[in-house]
């Protein structure tokens, strides 16, 4: 990529990782942040309570954004320790794992291809 321009169009909260791999390959990175990402709060009472009840078997985390949001309104706890049946945590990839396991939560499941159908067949395999 020595000398090539790469365009990156990206999140505002995007990690720098990329930017400074295409760097070290040579090529000159323009980095622009097209969008932003904030947390849409709502009342999650009933949803606390049906983890709670153990009716909800998993949650699934598409990216960093979505655990932050997600526990900014749910404590972590809730989902660690939900009787009578534990409920799943299902990650798209490693850096939303890892994003998890900084908030103490543990990933039973984590996408091998990183998108929504890599999530599910993760998923799906869990029960083959």
């Amino acid at each position: 990529l020595k000398g090539k321009r790469v365009l990156l169009l990206r999140s505002q909260v995007a990690s720098n990782e990329l930017i400074e791999l295409l760097a070290q390959s040579g090529a000159k990175v323009t980095n622009t942040a097209v969008y932003s990402v904030t947390t849409e709060k709502n009342d999650c009472a009933w949803l606390k309570q049906k983890i709670a009840e153990g009716k909800i078997e998993w949650l699934t985390f598409a990216s960093p954004s979505s655990v932050n949001g997600f526990f900014e309104q749910i404590a972590g706890d809730a989902v660690n320790s939900s009787p009578p049946r534990r409920v799943k945590v299902a990650s798209i990839g490693p850096v939303t794992s890892e994003q998890l396991k900084n908030l103490g939560l543990r990933v039973d499941v984590q996408a091998t291809e990183h998108t929504i159908d890599g999530l599910l067949a993760a998923i799906e395999k869990m029960y083959k």
